[in-house]
């Protein structure tokens, strides 16, 4: 499916999750979304200090579609950052910054750097110390 499709799509189901959402972040989102359907098999993630949301895209043959989309408590992600010593007030930056690249990394309370990732097709985060090329 082509791209324009998809963000007409993905800005149709954001605007039912994110209803009051100003243009700029509401564009940054549809690119985000789009991007990980694209190279996720279908599957994206966009993570809040409250919620998980995960959209699920599915195309059928006959050129349907559907996006299911689950509302989660951010438990595990949450466990994971605090395993890791996240600083509380950079939580809300990380968690956009996963939700728009994917990837992000961030200096824990020691000054140790990480890289936490999201594999949205598996519903997972992974977390390692960071390169220091990053």
């Amino acid at each position: 499916m082509k791209s324009d499709v998809l963000r007409r799509i993905a800005g149709t189901e954001l605007d039912k999750l994110f209803p009051d959402t100003a243009p700029r972040a509401r564009d940054d989102l549809i690119t985000a979304v789009v991007r990980q359907w694209i190279t996720s098999a279908g599957h994206a993630g966009i993570f809040t200090v409250a919620r998980n949301y995960w959209l699920h895209f599915e195309e059928f043959p006959d050129e349907r579609f559907q996006v299911h989309a689950e509302v989660t408590t951010p438990d595990g992600l949450g466990q994971l950052l605090r395993n890791h010593l996240a600083q509380e007030d950079d939580v809300p930056r990380i968690l956009r910054q996963l939700t728009l690249r994917q990837a992000v990394v961030f200096d824990n309370e020691d000054a140790i750097a990480f890289k936490i990732r999201v594999r949205p097709e598996l519903r997972r985060f992974e977390i390692e110390p960071a390169d220091p090329e990053e």
